[in-house]
């Protein structure tokens, strides 16, 4: 019996540890493809509404953890018809332990700048400030870290779980 739960338990960590590995790959990856395609959007001028500093805490084991990352909002037109987007990059936020550089970002889209606004001509609402992917190397190695430990202790977990099953069975 105790085999099976192990065989479970392995599965669930290779589903849960994996998932989350190829999600943050898979983020990066679309980012970096979206990037690329942006070269060819068009662009207009906006002006930013909203710069400010956010901020999440995540509760681990070695007790609470503060990330901050920028919010930006800036509102633009097409065609006479109003828009507002929240997006600086494609991809994952960049969110760090020191807000200084979620500040410096703040600092470059202080409220009431004109910036220049990408937007796909397809469908106006996808916009960036910047094309490029963010990120930068945290989505790869995040994902590829929570991959390989998804494999390894799962592997772990479910050769065990194999190991006693077949114990039981062939020692029952």
């Amino acid at each position: 019996m105790i085999g099976i739960v192990m065989l479970l338990v392995g599965f669930g960590i290779v589903l849960v540890f994996g998932g989350v590995g190829v999600y943050a790959l898979y983020q990066t990856n679309r980012g970096r493809r979206l990037a690329d395609e942006s070269r060819g959007w068009a662009s207009t001028f906006g002006t930013i509404v909203e710069s400010r500093l956010g901020q999440s805490t995540n509760f681990g084991q070695d007790g609470p953890t503060v990330s901050y990352y920028p919010i930006i909002k800036y509102e633009y037109s097409i065609g006479g018809q109003p828009f507002t987007g929240e997006k600086i990059t494609f991809g994952l936020t960049e969110a760090t332990a020191r807000s200084a550089k979620a500040e410096q970002v703040l600092d470059t889209y202080p409220v009431d700048k004109q910036v220049t606004v990408y937007y796909d001509p397809n469908n106006p609402s996808d916009t960036v400030l910047e094309r490029r992917a963010g990120g930068g190397a945290a989505g790869w190695v995040v994902g590829i870290v929570f991959l390989v430990a998804g494999l390894c202790f799962g592997c772990l977990v479910l050769g065990i779980g194999f190991f006693l099953a077949t114990a039981t069975v062939s020692g029952g």
